[in-house]
């Protein structure tokens, strides 16, 4: 690893937005449940919409993403109340295994 990520620099009235209208949403950022030996262990990035919020994200088709604010992803239905929370919060982090290397995705939402 080469150090800590980049912060990415989120608008929070563009993260409302989104977050306002959940089907929209699934539709440009696809998440399939992700497994390991059967056991589910996040959520795997199956399809991604060119440009908007999604784009932002710095996520890539194949992530998995196991963990958001410190939250594990491991059960389904962690996954949209957990984007609910993202409405208020200021500064997000999201656990990501990518390429079988597990990176941390870091986000400040003003």
């Amino acid at each position: 690893s080469d150090g800590a990520p980049a912060v990415v620099a989120l608008d929070r009235a563009a993260l409302a937005a989104a977050l306002a209208d959940l089907p929209r949403l699934a539709g440009q950022l696809r998440l399939v449940p992700g497994f390991v030996d059967g056991r589910l262990v996040g959520f795997r990035v199956h399809g991604l919409a060119a440009g908007g919020l999604v784009a932002r994200l710095g996520l890539e088709r194949g992530d998995l993403l196991e963990s958001i604010a410190g939250y594990q992803l491991a059960d389904s239905g962690d996954l949209w109340p957990l984007l609910e929370e993202l409405r208020t919060a200021s500064r997000v982090e999201v656990g990501v295994r990518r390429g079988g290397e597990r990176q941390v995705l870091r986000y400040d939402i003003r």
